[in-house]
């Protein structure tokens, strides 16, 4: 794909030979498909019929069981919101003062902690639609306004349609959200919102940089009390390995593996008492060592949730060399037989130690295979990032992880009711790149929007 007039790459070089790439993608030549036609907007002049005393006593209804379901969750910041008045507002219904019910609902967009929460956008959202459903039954000529707005929405959907700029999508997504609030024709407005509404962020990390975060050499050492084949065993393993990446390829989420391969060396005794004829009793004693082949995966799930981890999985494959097999028998017949009986519960000691070297890896995964410093990454993305753009609005619309066997992929679309998202997708790069980021115009003003009071950059 061309590259357009505003688009330019960043490029530098990290440790490790690692290209970091930036592109910021705007202006874009008209989209290839075939513009949709503006004779389904048209049909829609002069069917507009205002919402009826019945739909706006059933978003009432809908609100109230919000706001009970808001007061009764222990999570919510109950005590910074005015819910007795916000109720008094919404129950008197035409009555109640819109201005100040809309006041009430801007309260609901601050980054306070608990309002990320469902309980909370739930409520947000109902107090949105009622608020919608209320200006429209009250709205004075509300039948010329809708086709005023219809109008307006084809002269600028053609301006858009025939140079997109920053100035065209503002203009149409501005009066697509107005008829979309209406709740009329909501079916010919989505499909305009979705055909100027692709993804506006793209991030591809590719494995080779996400590597430097996980690779590490491991070296722990560890003691050793266990009962094997009813022996009592005692010693220190050390186990020592590298950890690598995987991808595994994935549609719904990324899925992150990180794996240890190495080798796990043990020097342990291990003493019994067996019971010998005529109620006696001897000691046994074997010191060995042992050599273990250990690989342990742990596999993370991305997701815009945060990062959930999958149990640990283990495999290990043992072998051991007596050191001597010592009792305190003192017949050299007795002594024989506790020296063959030994070497031939080996192979079932032996399997034994496996299980419990693997059980034993797997409740030390976390050690072996991610580094604090990861985990902290991953999460403050939702509890420094994320939550805070949920609790002030312009958190994405819409957003995908997900993984192939050489990338991670991260994609969002950005808009609200009002705004649009990119109106054409990211022009490709070379593969030697392995950190790629391209962020469309539409996801800069959608995110300044709130905070410069609608200008627009």
């Amino acid at each position: 794909m061309k590259a357009n007039p505003l688009s330019f790459l960043l490029s530098t070089r990290r440790a490790l030979g690692v290209n970091v790439a930036l592109i910021v993608f705007g202006i874009a030549p008209a989209p290839a498909q075939t513009p949709p036609d503006a004779a389904a907007l048209h049909a829609l002049k002069g069917t507009y019929r205002p919402p009826g005393e019945a739909e706006v006593r059933r978003e009432r209804d809908a609100l109230l069981a919000a706001l009970r379901a808001f007061e009764a969750n222990p999570q919510t910041p109950k005590p910074l919101f005015d819910l007795a008045r916000l109720k008094q507002h919404i129950e008197r219904g035409r009555e109640g003062d819109q201005a100040r019910l809309a006041e009430l609902d801007q309260s609901f967009y601050r980054d306070i902690e608990g309002l990320e929460r469902p309980a909370c956008l739930h409520f947000r959202k109902a107090l949105g639609h009622y608020r919608d459903v209320l200006t429209n039954a009250t709205r004075p000529d509300a039948n010329a306004e809708y086709d005023r707005t219809i109008d307006e929405t084809v002269t600028w959907l053609a301006a858009h349609e025939s140079k997109p700029t920053a100035e065209t999508a503002f203009q149409l997504g501005r009066r697509l959200g107005w008829l979309e609030r209406s709740g009329h024709g909501v079916a010919a407005v989505a499909a305009i919102q979705a055909r100027f509404s692709q993804p506006n962020f793209h991030a591809t990390i590719h494995k080779q940089y996400l590597e430097g975060y996980v690779r590490k050499d491991v070296d722990v050492r560890t003691p050793v009390t266990e009962v094997i084949r009813a022996a009592d065993v005692t010693g220190e393993a050390t186990t020592k390995g590298k950890t690598h990446l995987e991808l595994v390829p994935n549609e719904d989420g990324a899925l992150v593996r990180v794996v240890m391969v190495g080798t796990m060396t043990s020097d342990v005794v291990a003493t019994r008492s067996a019971n010998l004829p005529l109620g006696k009793t001897i000691d046994v004693r074997i010191p060995s060592r042992g050599t273990s082949d250990v690989r342990v995966e742990k596999t993370f799930r991305l997701t815009d949730d945060g990062v959930t981890p999958f149990p640990a999985t283990a495999e290990c494959r043992t072998s051991s060399q007596f050191l001597g097999v010592e009792s305190t028998a003192k017949s050299k017949y007795v002594r024989g037989k506790v020296v063959k009986k030994a070497y031939a519960d080996k192979p079932l000691g032996e399997a034994e130690s496996a299980a419990k070297a693997e059980a034993q890896l797997r409740k030390k995964a976390d050690d072996f295979v991610m580094p604090p410093e990861a985990t902290q990454v991953i999460e403050g993305y939702k509890t420094i990032y994320l939550d805070h753009q949920i609790r002030d609005g312009s958190a994405p619309l819409s957003s995908r992880w997900h993984t192939t066997a050489d990338a991670l992929t991260y994609t969002i679309l950005r808009r609200t009711p009002a705004t649009l998202g990119a109106w054409s997708p990211p022009f490709e790069l070379p593969d030697e790149h392995h950190f790629v980021v391209a962020q469309h115009q539409s996801d800069v003003n959608n995110q300044l929007g709130p905070f410069l009071g609608g200008r627009w950059v």
